[in-house]
């Protein structure tokens, strides 16, 4: 499991997201990225809750949208993780638990 520090070495700043999946039966929820290295990594986020996906994109605009900030914080017994695509939106949601996923697997 990732601690703050740990996510933060992650250097998760201008990273493009390639996609969002639901795993293990809708319980864990798993967040593609592109570091801006191009280096793939995915977070799995264990016992996702209160989701709040809000992206937006513009005409003649295609791609993938690019985080300005990434934030994992303490939030009672678990971590709220926050991801900030500056003008094109944000990913927020409340979890148990986040790991980085082994190349090819969800978790």
């Amino acid at each position: 499991m990732l601690d703050q520090a740990s996510f933060d070495a992650l250097r998760l700043c201008d990273a493009h997201l390639t996609g969002i999946e639901w795993k293990e039966s809708g319980r864990d929820l798993c967040i593609a990225l592109a570091s801006a290295s191009g280096t793939p990594v995915t977070i799995v986020c264990a016992w996702a809750h209160s989701l709040q996906i809000d992206l937006k994109t513009s005409a003649h605009r295609g791609g993938h949208p690019l985080t300005w900030e990434a934030m994992l914080t303490p939030q009672g017994d678990g971590w709220r993780l926050v991801l900030d695509f500056a003008g094109d939106g944000s990913i927020e949601l409340l979890c148990n638990g986040v790991f980085v996923a082994e190349a090819g697997h969800g978790r």
